[in-house]
């Protein structure tokens, strides 16, 4: 420790004086000799209490009563039960269990076969925190248009939208930082690399898993993580072009790119609030050509919901009903209205459809979507609704091949 010189007292014209100032300097030394000496000893304690804390084989649960550690064969812990309170964006895993962004919990939940909830990354806190080490004891800034996507093995990727990252949650539980918390600027151009840890992502909304192991992700222009960890240039622009009718697609109207997903031929849908003219999604194929599929405004008048479908078509919920876009196809075909509600559930018949009585544009007359979609393997598809001027839930709805409709949650 290295004390400051103190400059010698003033000499006083009175001995009694400078005798004074003389014992108030010895005073003040001896006072900041025991400050540096506590803060010494917090120091060290502060280690100490950390070093006991990490290498614990109990800890004391937080308030989602979530264990600390990964199991030692490799299994993700159990995250705590819990209900949902803002679900957003849907995605649905290799073993057809529904996950969902929650923004109100900052938090990722799986929906289990019993009907629960359970956490599987986020400790309801928001921070930035965690990598590392077990993601239900992670610090989240998630929202309701952040993107989910679930590989084949398992493995949860999501953009952590409120920290400008891109987040991975591994089958064994643990959570790390895929793209982003860097100051490079993202690729513009074809051919260009840009090191996802080092890159600045402004908040990354839309990611989707695409054939060839690459993660598509929607920070206003759109780039693709590879497997060597470098962001590449898919679409879009850093210059904002407002409904440009002459200009390329690909350097204007992509520029607020929102949700993502790809087709079975390996082409890229986008849904953007500024493509072709305000509302819309695109189709970015496989040679790097753009076109226009159509527009659909989302819920709220925001960009659809759109997410990977059977059968290599793609899914997207709207604000006039739900649609289904053929693989290769550029247009919408509406799933056709015939599910019955479960009895006694006056959230889920408004969700629906027929509420409130026939408004301006007929907004009653089918789902009231946008928020979140995705569909399993066996055909279920899964929405929510969330409120806005006509609604005041949130809900999430199935509906199976059949024509039965649930609600897994509603508020």
């Amino acid at each position: 420790m290295t004390l400051l010189r103190e400059e010698t007292p003033p000499i006083s014209a009175s001995t009694l004086e400078a005798a004074a100032l003389i014992k108030e300097a010895r005073r003040l030394r001896r006072r900041r000799w025991l400050v540096g000496i506590a803060g010494v000893l917090l120091v060290v304690l502060a280690g100490a209490v950390g070093y006991v804390v990490s290498h614990s084989k109990s800890t004391k649960p937080s308030v989602t009563t979530a264990t600390s550690q990964p199991s030692r064969n490799g299994a993700p812990v159990a995250g705590a039960i819990v209900t949902p309170r803002q679900p957003g964006k849907l995605a649905v895993g290799p073993n057809d269990d529904l996950y969902v962004i929650d923004g109100g919990r900052d938090e990722i939940l799986r929906h289990l076969p019993n009907g629960t909830w359970r956490v599987v990354a986020g400790d309801g806190r928001q921070g930035f925190a965690g990598d590392g080490g077990p993601a239900i004891r992670a610090e989240l800034r998630v929202g309701r248009w952040s993107g989910i996507a679930i590989a084949r093995n398992g493995t949860v990727y999501f953009s952590d939208s409120g920290n400008d990252r891109v987040r991975e949650v591994l089958p064994d539980g643990i959570i790390e930082t895929v793209a982003g918390g860097g100051r490079l600027p993202l690729p513009d151009r074809v051919g260009e690399k840009v090191p996802a840890l080092r890159a600045a992502l402004p908040d990354p909304l839309g990611v989707a898993l695409g054939p060839r192991g690459n993660l598509a992700i929607a920070a206003s222009l759109v780039v693709s993580l590879d497997r060597a960890r470098d962001l590449t240039w898919i679409a879009g622009s850093k210059q904002f072009v407002p409904w440009c009718r002459t200009c390329d697609i690909g350097e204007g109207n992509l520029y607020d790119a929102d949700q993502l997903a790809y087709d079975g031929a390996g082409d890229l849908l986008v849904s953007s609030d500024d493509f072709p003219v305000g509302f819309g999604v695109a189709e970015v194929r496989v040679g790097g050509t753009i076109r226009d599929i159509g527009g659909v405004r989302g819920e709220g008048g925001e960009p659809p919901a759109i997410s990977p479908g059977t059968h290599g078509s793609v899914v997207v919920a709207g604000m006039s009903g739900l649609y289904t876009i053929a693989n290769g196809s550029r247009e919408f075909r509406l799933v056709p209205h015939t599910f019955s509600a479960t009895p006694g559930s006056s959230v889920l018949s408004k969700a629906l459809g027929g509420w409130p009585p026939k408004p301006p544009r007929h907004y009653g007359q089918s789902f009231f979507g946008g928020d979140g979609i995705a569909e399993s393997p066996s055909g279920v598809i899964y929405a929510d609704a969330s409120p806005f001027p006509f609604l005041a839930f949130y809900c999430i709805v199935e509906l199976t091949p059949s024509g039965s409709a649930k609600a897994l949650f509603e508020s």
